[in-house]
């Protein structure tokens, strides 16, 4: 098994093949599991846990720890963890217990994300809103220029026909003399 921090993963070695991927949504925390490829064509799992931390100016910066899994320890790792999972379950049961500290945590960030959901959710209903109001003006700009030429078509009509009209009883007048 090797521990690595993706900074100095990423600045060491090339970058390296996704090949599969799913996320594990858990309160702040995220965890990345990815099937990736090596240089020889092998598979191997990098494990990211991302955990979302408030600075005291209150921006967010997200900690990141990763692990790196290769097939030949895949086995023993994963009794390792079966067997931890089993004695914490045997010690404390399946119950999760919350201290308050971790209660307003876990609520602060619920109230964050509904916030940014409400904010995403009026920003959107924003844009369609302007988008809506736009159409109206440009079908009430579309339906003004309509308007437009069949104003000037008709003042065109009828200065032609003035024109005709006069020239008619122009050549009416000559006619007649």
């Amino acid at each position: 098994m090797v521990f690595e921090e993706k900074d100095k993963y990423i600045n060491n070695k090339k970058e390296l093949k996704e090949i599969y991927s799913k996320v594990l949504n858990s309160g702040n925390k995220r965890y990345y599991f990815d099937v990736k490829e090596t240089n020889i064509g092998d598979y191997y799992l990098s494990i990211t846990e991302s955990k979302k931390f408030f600075l005291k100016s209150g921006r967010q910066i997200f900690r990141k720890h990763k692990i790196f899994l290769y097939k030949e320890d895949f086995n023993d790792f994963k009794n390792m963890l079966n067997s931890m999972i089993d004695y914490i379950y045997d010690k404390k049961g399946k119950e999760v217990i919350i201290n308050d500290k971790e209660k307003t945590e876990k609520n602060l960030y619920l109230k964050e994300k509904n916030n940014n959901n409400n904010y995403k959710n009026k920003k959107d209903n924003i844009i369609i809103n302007n988008k809506k109001k736009n159409n109206i003006e440009k079908k009430k700009i579309t339906e003004n220029k309509k308007e437009e030429k069949k104003n000037n078509l008709n003042k065109k009509n009828n200065t032609d026909k003035k024109n005709n009209t006069d020239k008619k009883n122009n050549t009416d007048k000559k006619n007649k003399k």
